[in-house]
């Protein structure tokens, strides 16, 4: 099992040119399969039995996922970090790790590394080698398999079962999203699940829990961050407009 951790690039420019090009031809095969589907299906009848392709593709993008995080180690900078932490963690546990470390790793993702990362090294497994790194990702892999649940819930309930299925096919089967978490280990694959849910809960006018998801996500790793003015605004605009409703109906 080799240890990849530059997944960037390799020592043929001809070879990292044309892994470029096939990721990309099928990523846009896979989307445009995706609309063409979701075309198809956007007004079949509420009711379908579609879960078992569901829960085929599902599978399938976990599998693929799995055979990428144990031949290809990871972008090189993250697992760097990643590597640092297991280090930290397996010397001194979790506390003083901001104090001493810095911030590179946010807390949530910090846990669920050191967690993984832990359990390899207490089954002797070196720093940085290939069977760590593996085990570091399956959190990732996980993820973005409750992603892909999260989305056929969201589609089954909103629209019907096979909009939800073309929905969990495409995050599972696309080669972005299979790369994110199954090559380089992105923390933002962590974020997604927590998001997708809050803003299924805004959805439902379950505020508190809405706001909740959101603070995990943010735990979770700094891309969250970016969604904070939507947050803001919008729940800035609730409680202004829940004022005016008070003071007019006083």
């Amino acid at each position: 099992m080799p240890n990849c951790f530059g997944v960037a690039s390799t020592a043929n420019p001809g070879v990292d040119v044309t892994i470029i090009v096939l990721m990309f031809l099928l990523t846009v095969a896979t989307i445009a399969t995706a609309v063409w589907l979701l075309a198809k299906f956007i007004n079949a009848a509420k009711g379908g039995n579609v879960v078992k392709y569901a829960a085929l593709s599902v599978a399938a993008g976990a599998v693929i996922r799995l055979l990428f995080a144990a031949f290809i180690g990871g972008n090189r900078y993250d697992f760097i970090d990643y590597n640092t932490a297991i280090d930290y963690f397996a010397e001194n546990g979790v506390f003083y790790y901001y104090y001493k470390a810095g911030v590179e790793i946010y807390p949530l993702s910090f846990y669920m590394i050191a967690l993984f990362g832990g359990i390899g090294r207490a089954l002797g497994l070196a720093s940085g080698s290939a069977w760590l790194m593996f085990l570091v990702k399956i959190p990732f892999v996980v993820a973005d398999v409750c992603s892909a649940v999260i989305l056929y819930k969201l589609g089954k309930k909103y629209v019907n079962s096979e909009v939800g299925a073309v929905l969990a096919a495409l995050y599972s089967l696309c080669p972005v999203f299979v790369a994110a978490s199954g090559i380089y280990g992105s923390a933002i694959t962590l974020v997604v699940p927590f998001v997708l849910g809050s803003f299924a809960m805004i959805v439902e006018k379950k505020h508190f829990t809405a706001i909740i998801l959101y603070s995990v996500a943010m735990l979770t790793a700094k891309e969250a961050l970016y969604l904070y003015p939507i947050y803001l605004i919008y729940y800035g605009y609730l409680f202004v407009r829940a004022i005016v409703a008070y003071a007019k109906y006083r």
